[in-house]
Parts: C-alpha cells; structure tokens; sequence
C-alpha cells in the first residue's frame, strides 16, 4: 500500500510539473523547468520521502523563479493566497470563509428584489402557459407513430423531388444540345453549303455572259 501511495505521489508530481512547463512555454515561449529523474525502483521503495521533497523543492523554486519573471503569475499567485476559494468550486450551501460578516450582508441585500422579481416571473409563465391536460398529452402521444410515419413519408417525397429535379436538367441538357446546338450546327452547315451554290451560280453566268459578249 505505501508503494503504491508512494507511486501516485511521484506521478502527481510528474503531472504538476508538466502544467507548469506548459505555463512557462504559453508566457515565455520556452520551457525550462525539466522533470527530474525518477530514482531508481529500489531507493524509492527505501526512501521515498527524500524524492517526493526534492522534486516538491524543485517545482517551489521552479514556481517562484518564473513568478519572478512574469507579473501575471505574481498576481495569480497573490490572488490564490488572498481569496483561495476563487480557485475552488464550493457548494451552495458553504459560506465563503474570506469574507466577513458584513459584506455577506451587503450581498445578501443588495440581491434580495431578485427574489420575488424571479418569483413573479415564473408564476406568469406558470399560468400563461399551463400546462396541458392529461387527454391532451395521451392523444399527442397517440400521434407519434402518425408522425413518425409522416416524417418519413416526407423524406421519402424529398429524395423523389431531388431525383425527378437532377433528371429534368439532364433532359434539359439533352435538349439543349439536340435541339439548340444541333440545329445552330445545321442551319451553319446549310447557309455554308447555299453560299457554295451561289457562288457556282455566279460564276456561272460570269461565263455565259462573256461568252454572249465575244460572239
């Protein structure tokens, strides 16, 4: 049992000085606070107190070195020494120990119209919005599978929709390529052959006509 004890104590102590590395790094952008070897297995096992005080020294100093270097730990760190219970969630029920008597009052006073402002306001949704009787609760229940089935039924008609939309743009496009490019390409076609023609036309009665001039 005191292995084991002893055991967790060093992992703990091995966690602890992992957030503080990750505190240096996040303030100073380097982390220079090493986790010390742990013993070997058998000097813990003989004498487990003298690591666990080392490493608690180390991360003392390692914590005090870096309060020296940044402000904002400093301050935390007087924070914590003066109101420790902001560090720590307490019940409802405790009363917190850094404050004395009279600003308990004060607090107190100063969030008592709070209550019956509170009070007044669920008492008006309570009777504005009753609730509903116990037919009315049956017959919503009884309509549950008709709305399930009608959830469904409506995912149903939506893919339909979606299919019968992706099949009309693709005879659109079918359309679109037959009718409008493929008849663009004919009446292209026609008006290249008929310019051909005409121009055998011409150049037909171009001879006829010189023919009917040198006779």
């Amino acid at each position: 049992m005191a292995s084991t004890a002893s055991q967790t104590t060093l992992e703990t102590l091995t966690l602890l000085t992992t957030r503080l590395q990750r505190v240096e790094f996040v303030l100073n952008g380097q982390a220079s606070v090493g986790v010390q070897r742990e013993q070997e297995p058998e000097h813990q096992a003989t004498n487990p107190i003298g690591t666990v005080t080392s490493r608690i020294s180390h991360l003392e100093s390692a914590l005090q070195a870096l309060a020296a270097k940044s402000s904002t730990v400093a301050e935390i760190l007087e924070l914590h020494f003066r109101y420790p219970d902001l560090f720590h969630a307490l019940p409802a029920t405790t009363v917190p120990s850094t404050l004395s008597t009279s600003e308990l009052t004060s607090i107190i006073l100063a969030s008592a119209p709070l209550f019956p402002t509170t009070s007044s306001r669920l008492s008006s949704i309570i009777n504005d919005a009753p609730t509903p009787g116990a037919a009315s609760s049956a017959t919503l229940v009884s309509l549950q599978l008709r709305l399930t089935d009608l959830e469904l039924r409506q995912e149903e008609q939506a893919q339909e929709i979606t299919e019968l939309r992706k099949r009309s743009a693709k005879v659109l496009e079918r359309w679109y390529e037959l009718s409008v490019l493929g008849a663009g390409e004919c009446w292209s076609e026609w008006e290249g052959r008929l310019a051909a023609v005409e121009q055998s036309v011409r150049r037909e009665e171009t001879a006829r006509t010189r023919e009917e001039v040198m006779v």
